[in-house]
């Protein structure tokens, strides 16, 4: 078990497909792969496919609750989305 540990320590943080169902082993089993993730970069901006991946808990609960964030109409700045 340590060498696998030792192993992911090596990879590089998992990006674009990798993250997604187009790749297989993702597809299969997501878990040691987000795991991974957690590890390095909990908090992740995906450059490849211009998202931001959260793996913790906390972090996307902070998020779903901040207001700030929200893509609601009626809580975004002026200017920031289309009327109907």
């Amino acid at each position: 078990m340590a060498s696998d540990e030792a192993t992911n320590a090596q990879k590089p943080a998992p990006t674009g497909v990798e993250l997604t169902a187009l790749d297989p082993s993702f597809r299969a089993d997501p878990h040691p792969v987000l795991a991974r993730l957690r590890e390095r970069e909990p908090v992740h901006y995906d450059k490849v496919i211009n998202r931001w991946i959260l793996t913790r808990h906390d972090d996307v609960e902070r998020v779903l609750r901040d207001r700030a964030m929200s893509l609601d109409p009626h809580k975004a700045n002026e200017g920031a989305h289309l009327s109907a």
